[in-house]
């Protein structure tokens, strides 16, 4: 998985011997999110993996898994309707680190603007409401978010 094209040719197969890969939910600096199925029950699941390109550089590898690992730990700490729950957690044949979540169905917030243009006041404060409750969650236990999705 050292680059994107190595990923998306395993949709379709096996990952950690338990997931079917389904399809790219997004990726970013720090890895790349798969929708797949959990083999054994069915259940649809984002798969979150590490890149790996940077592990190989020192240090700035070593700083990455650290968060990565402490970003696991605490999501395994938070239970509120509006944060995803952490399922499960490894590390794959190749090295990489991966954080199983729970899968969410539905449009992205730029979905709905791209598709409305914009959120009525009711609209928009009803979807603040439930990102501020779910900011208090994680508040309460210690954790800041840096980079809301």
């Amino acid at each position: 998985m050292e680059n994107d094209k190595e990923l998306v040719l395993l949709l379709g197969e096996e990952f950690a011997e338990r997931y079917e890969l389904l399809g790219d939910l997004g990726s970013g600096s720090f890895g790349r999110v798969i929708k797949a199925r959990q083999r054994t029950t069915g259940q649809l699941v984002a798969i979150k993996i590490l890149r790996l390109a940077p592990l190989r550089r020192g240090s700035e590898g070593s700083g990455r898994v650290e968060r990565f690992r402490r970003e696991l730990r605490l999501c395994s700490e938070l239970s509120h309707p509006n944060i995803v729950r952490l399922i499960d957690s490894g590390t794959a044949t190749d090295g990489s680190l991966y954080a199983v979540l729970e899968f969410v169905p539905g449009m992205t917030l730029r979905d709905v603007l791209d598709a409305e243009q914009k959120l009525s006041v009711r609209e928009t404060m009803h979807l603040m409401t439930q990102v501020l409750d779910a900011l208090s969650c994680a508040h309460t236990r210690g954790v800041v978010h840096r980079d809301l999705k």
